[in-house]
């Protein structure tokens, strides 16, 4: 086991997939096609990570109600699973992945496949240089990307702050960074980007796919270039 992780949340494997306004434009089956597109440009993403799996252990944290067999080829790579419908959600992960005996846990939102790997390995790189913490904000939601040490978890715990913070909501997501930074001495925050939400989002992902901005999410681009 490393030092550190990197967890994704694939919260789309489904037969209805997690955005209602681009399920209304495919098929029952033609969505749960898409939710897995989704997810394999995520974990092909999650490769590109530097040291992947050799110096950086990598994960992925399942919807309660998702199936587990399709995933079982990526444990068998070296992927660590975990579920992120427990109470507690993405702070269960947090607290879970640091009982473990990781230092350091880096947790990126679903329904991004295609963010930039350099804002990951942003991240990675300021928590092993004295940053406590990193966040990526949503254009369209709370964040990206979530991580901190384990001294920042104990301190958030400790506080009482870890309580009030809320990761998956939008409206707190103001108030949940004025907690993290006011409880470290270097929360570092990475630039915004979007959640694949909906046909405009999907418009965006296929312009910034054939522009060569972020990363190339090929197998989402290509339902994208159906639905738009």
């Amino acid at each position: 086991m490393n030092k550190e992780i990197v967890i994704s949340l694939l919260k789309e494997h489904s037969e209805v997939c997690f955005s209602s306004s681009v399920s209304k434009r495919i098929n029952e089956k033609d969505r749960s096609s898409f939710c897995q597109n989704v997810n394999r440009d995520t974990l092909l993403l999650m490769t590109r990570i530097p040291g992947a799996r050799k110096t950086v252990d990598v994960g992925i944290a399942l919807d309660n109600n998702a199936e587990q067999a399709p995933y079982k080829p990526y444990q068998t790579a070296g992927f660590k699973l975990f579920r992120h419908g427990q109470t507690g959600g993405i702070k269960s992960i947090f607290q879970n992945s640091f009982t473990m005996g990781y230092k350091a846990v880096v947790i990126i939102s679903y329904g991004v496949p295609n963010i930039p790997p350099m804002y990951i390995e942003s991240a990675l790189k300021n928590l092993r240089n004295g940053a406590s913490a990193v966040v990526g904000p949503l254009i369209n939601g709370t964040f990206y990307l979530t991580g901190m040490t384990l001294s920042e978890y104990r301190n958030l715990v400790n506080s009482g702050k870890m309580k009030i913070i809320d990761f998956e909501d939008s409206n707190a997501r103001e108030r949940s960074v004025a907690l993290i930074m006011d409880s470290c001495n270097h929360c570092h925050i990475l630039p915004e980007w979007y959640r694949v939400e909906n046909i405009e989002d999907l418009q965006r992902l296929h312009y910034d796919f054939e522009n060569g901005i972020g990363y190339k999410a090929r197998w989402t681009n290509a339902t994208a270039s159906v639905l738009i």
